[in-house]
């Protein structure tokens, strides 16, 4: 999600994801043959439903309701880093396939 500074791409749902170990999944990201971007780790890596439910909640107690259909990015497991045009961003997440974006 570019750390919610610039864009985000939705993709498709994920099936099962209640199963995925968000805590201790291996995340590997880099843009085109730089070194891994540096992945969020311990205390700064949490479950996204937990931040999702923190969320929500403050935002109802500031009378702000979170309806269906809207989108919360609960934040990047990497640390943000500058995306330019013509760069590709190639992501892995776990066992997962790898995931390839290029800025155009």
């Amino acid at each position: 999600d570019n750390g919610t500074a610039g864009a985000a791409v939705i993709g498709a749902a994920v099936e099962n994801w209640q199963d995925l170990d968000f805590e201790n999944m291996t995340i590997e990201a880099r843009i085109e043959d730089s070194p891994p971007i540096q992945a969020y780790s311990g205390i700064y890596r949490r479950h996204p439903v937990d931040i999702m439910a923190e969320t929500i909640n403050d935002l109802n107690q500031r009378g702000i309701t979170f309806e269906a259909g809207m989108f919360l990015l609960t934040g990047s497991l990497t640390l943000p880093i500058p995306f330019r045009k013509g760069q590709t961003l190639t992501v892995s997440h776990g066992d997962h396939p790898p995931l390839s974006l290029k800025m155009t």
